[in-house]
């Protein structure tokens, strides 16, 4: 699957290859889904997206060490992201984690709320994490929704929208949360 995620990346310039490496990722479904690296679970999530809303930078591989991330994705005045994180970890340390992780970057006051998220058709549990950004650093504030998803390794993906709103940023979480679920309860 990996070398699907690779083709896709590198064969932007041949769409046979591409078509191949997407039509691979998107037999993933079920329980598959979680056994995926964070890469190639967001390429997989994101195949069934609008491309025009969740669409992949033409500089993918800037964004994602400018990130450190394993997947850099758009969204309406936004942005996504993919990112494992080891180990299972509650809300409320990772709400801490990423309060930490997140206030040298913000000059203004920096708000988090932690909370748990059943995945829709499921009773899947998930941790889910906001955090708000009045000014960071050229005036304008943002807003972090993130969501950590079970890995089958016993580590967790969490998947990050940060947006110019935090409507913009909810809004495209659950979107991708659906989209998740919709594949996980294919057979």
């Amino acid at each position: 699957m990996e070398d699907c995620v690779r083709q896709v990346k590198s064969g932007v310039q041949d769409g046979k290859k591409v078509a191949e490496a997407r039509a691979k990722l998107a037999k993933v479904h079920g329980q598959e889904l979680f056994k995926l690296q964070p890469q190639a679970f967001a390429w997989r999530v994101l195949h069934d997206l609008p491309q025009d809303q969740f669409g992949i930078p033409k500089d993918v591989e800037q964004a994602m060490k400018r990130w450190n991330a394993a997947l850099v994705w758009r969204i309406e005045r936004g942005l996504g992201l993919v990112q494992s994180v080891g180990g299972n970890h509650s809300e409320e340390e990772l709400r801490v984690e990423l309060t930490k992780l997140k206030s040298p970057s913000c000059k203004g006051q920096l708000t988090s709320e932690a909370d748990l998220r059943m995945m829709p058709g499921t009773d899947t549990i998930l941790p889910h994490v906001e955090l708000s950004c009045t000014d960071v650093g050229n005036g304008s504030p943002a807003y972090e929704v993130l969501t950590f998803f079970p890995h089958a390794s016993g580590n967790m993906i969490a998947v990050s929208h940060i947006g110019e709103t935090l409507q913009i940023a909810q809004t495209a979480d659950a979107t991708f949360l659906n989209q998740v679920a919709a594949i996980a309860a294919q057979r």
